[in-house]
């Protein structure tokens, strides 16, 4: 179930908006510090993710390189034989 909030978190990010943590939390179902666990675990995965502070502040990520990575990330289904 994570790894497909997870799979979802990242197509959704690819539209390159800002993304307040309290509405991403809302919109996957998950509260806000889940959300930032999601967030440091797809950073530290390479996901090239911006952390925005402030009141207009959130998350945003690279449209091209989100989801190329998606693509070929552990995310995606693994080939038949």
């Amino acid at each position: 179930m994570r790894a497909e909030r997870l799979r979802s978190l990242i197509l959704f990010l690819a539209d390159g908006k800002i993304h307040s943590a309290s509405g991403l939390g809302k919109r996957f179902g998950v509260g806000v510090r889940s959300l930032y666990r999601d967030m440091d675990l797809l950073s530290g995965m390479g996901l090239p993710i911006e952390s925005l502070s402030g009141h207009d502040g959130g998350f945003r990520a690279l449209r091209h390189a989100t989801t190329a990575w998606a693509r070929g990330s552990g995310f995606s289904r693994p080939a038949s034989p």
